[in-house]
């Protein structure tokens, strides 16, 4: 990914994935000079490893700064708005390779031209002020000007804005821009360090713990599964390895997202987790841990999933008596050893054999960021 120097309205970001690309810039910006926070080359464009790096624009727009995180193979945008502005919308430049664009509620989705696959995704826009009240009511407009050539405008509520409760400065986060390397996201968050952010660790605290305090801790896998034609679910569990040396593990709840605005959980803090909402129906309640793993039964939220009834979101896991004396490690996807990292395991009966049942399991992880299928027991013959 690429950063150009200054603010313009063309190419100002550049995002890759083999052939193909994605860049964009703003209408109406001043021509300010970006600081890279936290990389230390700089070069006459800034071309970002796949680490966290953090790069701000300052006076951007009118009274408001844009800052750019680049998060393993994500970008976060966040725009901070220090004043009311007298604008009320956010304009885009944008140009694609091999890549059309649609949207999908609120959302702005890349295709390939060639398969229909997915490739980018922007997220669907939010904004929230320095007390963490949130606001999602935005009109979010796409336009074809020609060919791999769009305007994407998003229109954010100015009467929220001008609200006197408001309290500034408010940051609008329109942009989480997911790249296919690495299919699962997660982070913690600790009540004792409230704006830490953890991101990028390679594991998360759950539990009392005696820096962080009250922790928890959020798992998405960006893309799930679905069953081939004929497929029946027979059950599905998220598995997490504890960290080498526990001698203590408490019961954990694993409770699914019923809304995420962020898609990716890179800048949650202990108070930004208040923005989701959650199935807590669909819980796996005081799940206990067998050999260092926790294996949390999620057949219920598989089957609502595979329904259409709920979005992969991700989970929140905490322990089940937030009270005790006691805290947890997780690996994460960020650990060095694969098959530690959190895993999906989905069971299913494929029944087009005829009258014969074969039995599969996905374990699905990010190893080479893809779906392994196991047949693990051979055609039960259907009774």
């Amino acid at each position: 990914m690429k950063f150009s120097k200054k603010g313009k309205s063309k190419n100002m970001v550049v995002i890759r994935d083999g052939k193909y690309e994605v860049s964009w810039g703003f209408e109406n910006v001043n021509r300010v000079e970006g600081i890279v926070q936290s990389n230390d080359e700089v070069i006459n464009e800034f071309d970002l490893p796949n680490i966290q790096t953090k790069i701000k624009y300052e006076d951007f727009f009118e009274s408001s700064d844009l800052i750019f995180t680049a998060i393993s193979c994500n970008v976060k945008e966040e725009i901070v708005l220090n004043a009311i502005p007298n604008y009320n919308s956010i304009k885009y430049n944008i140009s694609t390779k091999d890549l059309s664009a649609k949207k999908v509620d609120n959302k702005i989705v890349f295709y390939s031209e060639l398969t229909g696959e997915e490739v980018f995704r922007f997220e669907e826009p939010f904004m929230y002020d320095s007390n963490f009240e949130y606001n999602s009511n935005f009109t979010v407009v796409l336009s074809e000007i020609k060919t791999n050539t769009y305007e994407l405008e998003y229109v954010f509520d100015k009467e929220w804005l001008e609200n006197s409760v408001r309290s500034f400065p408010v940051v609008i986060d329109p942009v989480a821009t997911s790249q296919n390397s690495n299919n699962i996201d997660d982070n913690f968050v600790g009540e004792l360090l409230p704006y830490s952010r953890n991101y990028g660790s390679s594991r998360m605290i759950i539990g009392n713990d005696h820096t962080y305090g009250l922790s928890r801790a959020f798992v998405k896998f960006l893309n799930l599964p679905t069953l081939p034609e004929g497929g029946e679910l027979t059950s599905a569990s998220l598995n997490l390895r504890l960290y080498n040396g526990t001698s203590t593990s408490g019961n954990i709840d694993v409770i699914p997202l019923s809304s995420n605005p962020w898609g990716i959980f890179a800048d949650i803090n202990w108070y930004l987790q208040s923005i989701f909402t959650y199935r807590t129906d669909l819980a796996a309640r005081d799940v206990k841990s067998s050999s260092l793993w926790y294996n949390a039964d999620i057949t219920e939220f598989y089957k609502e999933y595979l329904n259409g009834n709920i979005g992969n979101h991700g989970f929140k896991i905490q322990y089940s008596n937030e009270a005790e004396n006691d805290y947890n490690w997780i690996y994460t996807s960020n650990y060095s050893t694969g098959s530690y990292r959190p895993i999906i395991v989905v069971n299913y009966i494929d029944s087009n054999n005829y009258n014969n049942f074969d039995t599969w399991r996905y374990l699905f992880d990010d190893t080479n960021h893809s779906v392994i299928s196991d047949k693990f027991y051979e055609k039960r013959t259907k009774s």
